[in-house]
């Protein structure tokens, strides 16, 4: 019993250790940061075709990211994504539009950057 307590207490520890190295610190707060943004698009089209059926799907989307320092060691990331999505089948026409995923996260770092406190809303 012991010993299989010890291998899950090793488990974890490995999988924490493997985690931590595969993260970034791409949101750590950088002094003198200047806030941006961009705007992508993202397009994609496929046709399936079968014997006796042709349907083809068309998604459009426009992911907009934006950084924005509020004060000094406290800065706020926004993301979203707006997407049309159509279906093209042989007697019928299908369209889903809209506003997709929403992130909005300030993070807070104190202690001369020794900690980093982070809230985020999806």
């Amino acid at each position: 019993m012991r010993t299989n307590k010890r291998i899950i207490t090793v488990g974890w520890l490995i999988l924490l250790i493997v985690f931590c190295i595969g993260s970034t610190g791409q949101a750590q707060i950088v002094y003198g940061r200047k806030a941006n943004g961009s705007v992508g698009v993202v397009y994609s089209n496929w046709q399936l075709e079968d014997t006796t059926t042709s349907t083809t799907v068309s998604q459009i989307s426009f992911p907009i990211t934006s950084y924005l320092p509020l004060q000094d060691n406290l800065e706020a990331h926004l993301s979203l994504s707006a997407s049309s999505n159509s279906v093209d089948l042989d007697n019928s026409s299908l369209s889903l539009s809209g506003l997709g995923d929403v992130r909005v996260q300030v993070s807070k770092s104190f202690s001369e950057d020794h900690l980093l406190l982070s809230f985020g809303l999806n």
